[in-house]
């Protein structure tokens, strides 16, 4: 929910507390990647997400996260289809489809515009989230 309201500082040190108490809870450690990975810190996002190769090769956070490693890598058509598999097996965490919904829509629309990517509050991988009405 903090992460929501652009409240990142407060969002990432509950998420800490989190792992901190319970390394198992997956979504935090996907969260805290998130985060990192909106401000452009990619190396930080991917370090957390290291902690999703625990999680079958299947998982939705797993999956997703390694979707958004692809779409920071411009390798648009690998991650359509990574996010596509996603939506399309994601029965554990039915409220991200509608962000990973607003993803691919995010990103079929950079396509057709051929919009240059920038980080930061106005980068389409925040488009997805930010019209995500459930948020974490």
């Amino acid at each position: 929910m903090l992460a929501s309201l652009a409240r990142y500082d407060e969002a990432q040190y509950d998420l800490q507390r989190c792992i901190t108490i319970d390394p198992l809870i997956y979504v935090s450690w996907f969260m805290l990647g998130f985060i990192q990975l909106l401000h452009g810190q990619l190396e930080e996002a991917r370090r957390y997400w290291a902690k999703l190769s625990e999680l079958p090769s299947d998982d939705t956070l797993r999956s997703l996260a390694h979707g958004l490693d692809l779409l920071v890598e411009d390798q648009f058509e690998r991650a359509r289809t990574e996010l596509n598999a996603t939506l399309d097996s994601n029965v554990r965490y039915p409220e991200l489809n509608s962000f990973i919904k607003n993803l691919l829509t995010s990103v079929e629309t950079r396509n057709d515009t051929s919009a240059p990517v920038e980080l930061g509050e106005q980068h389409f991988l925040m488009t997805g989230y930010l019209a995500n009405s459930t948020r974490h």
